[in-house]
Order: C-alpha cells, then structure tokens, then sequence
C-alpha cells in the first residue's frame, strides 16, 4: 500500500502543476434598454458602473439603438450611473444600483 502512495505521489510530482485555467468569460449579460423614441438628438447614452471592489463595467450606445448588452464578470451589486454623453450640452446623471444574480438580466432605464 505504502509502495503505490509513493508511486502515485512521484507520479503526481512529476507532471507538474496544473496549466492554469482559461478565463471562465461573464457569468451573465446584462440587457440594457431605453425609448429610443425618447431621444433627443444623435448623442450616446453611457452606463458607467462598478462593482463592490470597484472593478468597472461600463459600455454605451447611439441613443436611436434602444438599448445596450454589456457582458458581466461576475453576479453581484453595481453601482453607479446612466448619462446621455453630449459634447455640446450638460445633461444631468442618474445615480443607479442594479443586481446581478441571474444569467441574463434585462433592465430598462430612463432615456437620459
């Protein structure tokens, strides 16, 4: 008995570490979506979040696209804010909290 623990352990030894494993990807994606009928003017609506550690996840699209899918590294609380990104005009934030804790989440926000 003795004889195969040591044999097993040598053979274990000898093949090295395991490689180390490939990015798992998002655990979820997250569907944002918004009036595009709401719009005003050709300008792109940015979701700025981070999560509890401070990681962000940020992504933006045309306002006329209705909406946009941004790929979440993880489940869990985001915070932080949907604003319309003008270069000519100041348009105000909206401070946000979402959950994370299904694979697919839709969440429809305000047109900024």
């Amino acid at each position: 008995m003795a004889i195969r623990v040591a044999l097993a352990a040598a053979l274990l030894a000898a093949c090295g570490s395991p490689p180390p494993l490939p990015d798992a990807g998002p655990q979820a994606q997250l569907f944002a979506q918004w009036n595009p009928r709401a719009c005003r003017g050709p300008y792109r609506v940015v979701i700025d979040l981070e999560d509890s550690a401070g990681a962000p996840l940020d992504g933006h699209a045309p306002c006329p696209a209705g909406g946009a899918m941004l790929d979440v590294p993880h489940w869990g609380i985001y915070r932080g804010r949907v604003f319309a990104d003008t270069h000519d005009q100041d348009h105000p934030q909206t401070d946000v909290r979402l959950e994370i804790d299904e694979p697919v989440v839709y969440w429809m926000i305000d047109t900024p």
